[in-house]
């Protein structure tokens, strides 16, 4: 029998061709704890999206184990270090799908500022409503102040097409980055309470993890314009959601564009959808047919490389064997 790749969820058939073309056994399945392709599989693939949190229990279930490849970039459901000293490799995908996050973190942008949601509202059903063409105040993002936070491969995507609308940037950076990735004239600081003051958009790129959990809080948001605008295409749980509803409920802020939230699904009642000076989107913004292809394909050559003895390309950690 040769190696085995055990895939949880769907999205996956041009990976599934890809890797039984070099010769590897594919199963697809739902990731439950009793299946028995967990106790028989060389690579693990956590889910097209991500269903399966790969935890220490997991791991002791898949004694067989070379790596776990994730489609995408976020790893906040993983335990790479117990992974690490189980000898299993982990990696993920960060080429396949900054393009679309970028570009839907300009259109959270563009749709608050236009006023998008109240006016398409207004116009749509049997009466349409153009008295809202004059109540409705739009913003323009040329010269405009853009603070990005995190310049991943995420946020200088985010950053050269902002810079295409004429945006003044900065960039709020841990270690600085090479200036030559970067756009012509964004600043680099270190210091987020002095970048926020100056924004009049704010967009959300950090990975997410425990470290960043509830790092934007309602002492940033105190910091900003009331005629800023917050945009996050992260992770719901790196803001305190409870502090970004009090922003916008008391005017802190003048409005968010939201590609993520706390609890996705959204649950019923949640403020947020309540409120014409938000945007959300359903953490839809890889969902198209090129990151799909994309992702597939980066994850199929992760996992041939760790089942053919070779790091992998976008590997993540370096596993004691």
């Amino acid at each position: 029998m040769g190696k085995l790749v055990y895939i949880v969820g769907g999205k996956c058939e041009l990976m599934k061709k890809i890797l039984e073309k070099h010769g590897y056994d594919v199963i697809l399945g739902d990731g439950t704890r009793d299946d028995d392709a967990l106790a028989r599989c060389d690579a693990l693939v956590p889910g097209m999206p991500n269903r399966l949190a790969v935890t220490a229990e997991v791991l002791d279930l898949a004694p067989n184990l070379k790596i776990v490849a994730k489609t995408g970039v976020g790893v906040d459901k993983m335990d790479i270090p117990a992974c690490t000293a189980r000898g299993v490799y982990c990696s993920n995908t960060p080429l396949a799908n900054y393009i679309p996050v970028a570009e839907h973190a300009i259109l959270l942008m563009l749709a608050v500022a236009k006023q998008i949601w109240p006016i398409a509202r207004a116009m749509h059903g049997e009466n349409p409503d153009s008295s809202c063409r004059t109540r409705v105040s739009l913003t323009e993002l040329c010269g405009k102040t853009l603070v990005i936070i995190g310049l991943g491969n995420i946020g200088r995507r985010t950053a050269h097409l902002a810079a295409a609308f004429g945006m003044k940037l900065i960039g709020v950076v841990r270690r600085t980055v090479d200036a030559a990735l970067l756009p012509e004239g964004l600043v680099q600081m270190t210091s987020l309470d002095e970048a926020l003051p100056l924004a009049d958009f704010v967009s959300l790129h950090l990975t997410g993890s425990d470290e960043t959990r509830d790092y934007i809080n309602a002492k940033h948001f105190a910091l900003m314009k009331p005629t800023a605008y917050f945009i996050n295409t992260a992770r719901g749980y790196i803001v305190n959601e409870p502090d970004l509803i009090e922003a916008l409920q008391s005017g802190k802020i003048a409005g968010a564009g939201l590609d993520v939230t706390l609890n996705e699904p959204l649950e019923a009642g949640n403020p947020l959808a309540m409120m014409d000076n938000v945007i959300i989107t359903p953490h839809n913004s890889v969902e198209t047919p090129e990151t799909m292809i994309r992702m597939q394909e980066h994850c199929a050559a992760n996992v041939i490389d760790a089942l053919e003895g070779r790091r992998p390309a976008s590997a993540l950690n370096d596993p004691v064997f």
